[in-house]
């Protein structure tokens, strides 16, 4: 079994919008992921691993430069592996591709959020030497801006 991650082309562009359907549970069009890849001021870099010549995962790493600050904001927005590829050391290989990618963009620490109820990505991180640090907020913004407008 060969085991490899790499930066994600317009040719992985099916197998992402499977796996993001896997993992979020939500199809993209084909479209719209062809023109984010596009996009020239992206600020997202997607990853994906491969096993032999299967894309079993992916990941994604937002690194943003701040305004007030000489080091960027660097954060990985998704990972995920397939259910029968997980414990396989895949999902340690995206997070290690990502920190490369977030050292060589300038940032010197990545900041993870993830869900209170995702005992694997927490475990896998932890595992890795992430801790616990700050808290997240959130606040759907969708009604009050309805509120606004009317």
């Amino acid at each position: 079994m060969k085991v490899k991650s790499r930066m994600a082309t317009l040719d992985d562009i099916h197998d992402l919008v499977r796996l993001n359907a896997l993992f979020n549970g939500v199809r993209v069009k084909f479209d719209h992921l062809s023109t984010q890849f596009d996009y020239p001021h992206r600020v997202e870099t997607p990853i994906v691993a491969q096993v032999d010549n299967r894309i079993v995962g992916f990941a994604s790493l937002c690194l943003v430069p701040h305004i007030f600050y000489d080091k960027p904001h660097a954060e990985p927005t998704e990972l995920f592996v397939e259910k029968p590829y997980r414990r396989r050391g895949i999902g340690r290989l995206l997070v290690t591709h990502i920190e490369r990618l977030t050292y060589e963009g300038g940032a010197r620490e990545l900041f993870v959020l993830t869900g209170f109820d995702n005992d694997e990505g927490q475990y896998l991180y932890h595992a890795i030497g992430y801790e616990d640090n700050d808290r997240a907020m959130s606040k759907d913004l969708l009604d009050e801006i309805t509120t606004i407008d009317s």
